[in-house]
């Protein structure tokens, strides 16, 4: 098995952990981040993007990014905080 992928009996012991033990959960291998609802996902993209801008910005580096479709409603309300 490859570093990347689980076999049904990892997976299934994945999908046993309470989602509100996901987000610090020791063992995982990525970041993840638990919010409850739509808008408060483009609320933390939106935040994100700033955040990513402000720092480009600082070592004088433009930002650029490949937006889905998803994320073009964060990208609005990224703009209208700025």
């Amino acid at each position: 098995m490859s570093p990347s992928s689980l076999d049904s009996t990892a997976l299934f012991e994945w999908c046993r952990i309470p989602a509100d033990q996901l987000e610090n959960h020791p063992q995982k291998k990525v970041p993840i981040k638990i919010v409850r609802t739509p808008e408060d996902v483009h609320l933390w993209a939106a935040q994100e993007m700033i955040r990513e801008v402000k720092y480009n910005n600082s070592l004088g580096n433009p930002t650029r990014w490949i937006l889905f479709p998803g994320l073009a409603r964060a990208f609005i309300t990224a703009q209208s905080s700025v």
